[in-house]
């Protein structure tokens, strides 16, 4: 026999549950939630001149994880070390855990501590900038592990974005030789974009030309 649980009198008129009637499963519904409904909650079904009742963990989340700090003012240079910080609201049991994501691969670090005070959790890392991490989206994703065994709730923060510098690498020289004139190219990757310079040796000495 299931029927529409009931509340203690610190969750009554804020918190309702759906159907009301008989179900094998409810639908929660919070209004006006409280720091403190973010522990334990207890619910109790009468049946006849007995009370049963059911005391289990919850959680109160916000919507995304926030990135607050990252170089937003300049460009790390390749192997450069600089702080990553992102933080989330919530109250209530379950194990938590941050990971940071480069366009969907994740970051690993080797320094990070998190902070949780009053319902606020802080992820602080250092990272080390990469070229692949130029220009290229990168997040943070909370996990809140639920203490019953059921799936994980994941939650990712809005992309970001930065420059990172580094050296000219990849250089690449073709050429294609016509009747009467022969076509060189050169390309190369760098941050800032590489500037390119045509050198002739003759006789053992180099001549700058364009």
């Amino acid at each position: 026999m299931y029927e529409t649980p009931n509340f203690e009198s610190k969750f009554q008129n804020r918190w309702t549950a759906t159907p009301g009637l008989e179900s094998s499963s409810y639908t929660f519904t919070v209004d006006k939630s409280q720091k403190t409904d973010g522990m334990r909650i207890k619910a109790s079904i009468a049946d006849g001149t007995s009370t049963d009742s059911v005391e289990t963990g919850i959680a109160i989340y916000d919507s995304i994880p926030r990135i607050i700090e990252y170089p937003k003012d300049f460009s790390p240079e390749e192997g450069e070390e600089f702080m990553f910080s992102c933080e989330f609201n919530y109250w209530g049991s379950g194990h938590s855990e941050f990971q940071i994501f480069l366009n969907d691969k994740k970051i690993h670090y080797k320094f990070s501590k998190v902070i949780f005070i009053d319902g606020l959790i802080t992820l602080k890392a250092n990272l080390s900038a990469s070229k692949e991490m130029n220009d290229n989206n990168i997040y943070c994703q909370l996990s809140l592990h639920r203490t019953d065994g059921k799936s994980s709730l994941h939650f990712k923060s809005q992309p970001i974005k930065f420059q990172v510098l580094y050296k000219v690498n990849d250089i690449n020289i073709s050429s294609e030789i016509g009747k009467t004139e022969i076509e060189l190219s050169c390309s190369a990757v760098g941050n800032p974009p590489p500037k390119y310079e045509w050198r002739k040796v003759i006789n053992r000495k180099m001549f700058l030309f364009f």
